[in-house]
């Protein structure tokens, strides 16, 4: 149930859960009940941050038991929502915080299978390491097997994405970064990456912080054997054209802040004819919104300034 925001160091709570809730409140609790089924030996801290949600099962929410739900006044994106809360968990004493989606079903021993693996890391080199991810439907599908860079843009590519998952990616390796679905951070990584990047709303958030998580010099891992299922974009379906949005300025704020020098020419070689495929698939679709919201999107991602009243298209 609801409770303010309080120091408390005399917990012992070795693993802290960070959920976001914005108007999917049964979906949140869903995935709160999941957690307390977890096989770990001490069950996780979960902290709920809810970002203005105005659905109709928010009060169901407020009277989950054993949660610490931290209500804002205005939604303030992903990245300051999940900054809340991983303060609020640090302050606990948590030594790892699990960044989690409520689009998730988890299977019960994926914490302890990455637990295990940070554990056994005695020098702390794993900053950050994911399961592996499959598509709730198909659930034999995987939507993520790991994260690859590929300069000069650094976006990279999400390996297996749309392929069936016959074990084709089963070894445990380092990668170059995980999703914000699910990723399990060492604490001490904050300290000296700091926290996730306020500046994305929505999308790309993730990526930049496993960047300068690498460059901060931790490894970023991935242990397939531990497996949960996603329910892929369940906040934005509903509204395509604030997804395109979110995603296309978050695009350009990463571009701006990461490209540098001579890189920009490629990149920007690249993005023009990324930009005339869209527009062009627009023209044909004649969807004029689509046409007015990429263009914004990509002017204000540009400027560095994600204009969230535009988050209401």
């Amino acid at each position: 149930m609801y409770s303010p925001l309080v120091n408390n160091t005399d917990i012992e709570n070795r693993v802290g859960v960070v959920l976001l809730n914005w108007n999917n409140s049964l979906e949140t609790i869903s995935c709160i009940d999941q957690i307390r089924k977890i096989n770990i030996n001490n069950t996780p801290l979960i902290v709920v941050v809810d970002n203005a949600s105005q659905d109709p099962y928010l009060e169901k929410l407020q009277e989950e038991e054993s949660i610490h739900l931290i209500k804002l006044n205005m939604n303030r994106g992903f990245s300051a929502g999940i900054n809340i809360g991983i303060r609020w968990l640090l302050l606990q004493g948590c030594q790892y915080i699990l960044v989690l989606n409520s689009d998730v079903t988890l299977s019960p021993d994926f914490l302890s299978q990455l637990l295990s693996v940070m554990d056994d890391d005695k020098d702390k080199k794993i900053g950050i390491i994911s399961p592996k991810i499959r598509y709730f439907s198909p659930s034999n599908q995987i939507w993520f097997a790991g994260g690859k860079f590929h300069f000069p843009r650094i976006l990279g590519e999400m390996v297996g994405i749309g392929e069936v998952d016959n074990g084709q990616y089963d070894k445990m390796r380092s990668i170059d970064f995980v999703t914000g679905c699910c990723m399990l951070i060492r604490s001490e990584v904050f300290d000296h990456v700091g926290f996730f990047d306020e500046q994305f709303f929505f999308y790309h958030e993730d990526v930049d912080f496993c960047l300068r998580t690498l460059k901060a010099g931790y490894q970023i891992w991935i242990y397939p054997q531990a497996i949960i299922w996603h329910n892929v974009s369940s906040s934005t379906r509903e509204i395509p054209y604030r997804r395109t949005y979110l995603y296309v300025s978050g695009r350009w704020v990463f571009f701006r802040k990461h490209i540098r020098g001579f890189r920009w020419i490629p990149v920007m070689l690249w993005e023009i004819i990324r930009y005339l495929r869209e527009i062009f698939s627009a023209l044909i679709r004649w969807d004029i919104t689509y046409i007015q919201v990429y263009n914004q999107a990509v002017i204000d991602g540009f400027r560095g300034k994600i204009d969230t009243l535009k988050t209401n298209y």
